[in-house]
C-alpha cells in the first residue's frame, strides 16, 4: 500500500503490484508465435508456456491487489463521535 496503516504487517507479496502490467509481454511473445505462418510443435509449446507465464502473473497480480485491499483488522465497535466515520451495523465485520 502506498500509506501503510500498520507498518507491521507482513506483506506477503511485496512489490508484486508490478506483474500485472508485465503479463503483456509474455501475453504478446505468445501472441506474435501464434500467428506464425508455419506449423511447428515446438511453437505451439513454446506459445502455451508464454500463455500460462501470463496467466501466472496475472494471478500474482491479483492476489497483490487482494492483500493491499484487505483491512488490517476488524472494525471494531466504534460509537458516533463528531467527525468520526459511521459504519452500519452489517458493514463492521468483513466477510
Amino acid at each position: 500500500d502506498i500509506i501503510p496503516a500498520n507498518p507491521g504487517r507482513k506483506q506477503y507479496l511485496p512489490r508484486c503490484e508490478y506483474l500485472g502490467p508485465l503479463a503483456v509481454l509474455p501475453a504478446a511473445i505468445a501472441m506474435s508465435l501464434d500467428f506464425a505462418v508455419e506449423f511447428d510443435p515446438t511453437t505451439v509449446a513454446v506459445c502455451w508456456l508464454f500463455i500460462f507465464i501470463a496467466y501466472i502473473l496475472q494471478l500474482i497480480y491479483a492476489l497483490r491487489m487482494l492483500e493491499v485491499v484487505l483491512p488490517d483488522e476488524t472494525f471494531a465497535g466504534v460509537g458516533e463521535r463528531l467527525g468520526a466515520s459511521f459504519l452500519p451495523e452489517g458493514w463492521r465485520k468483513v466477510p
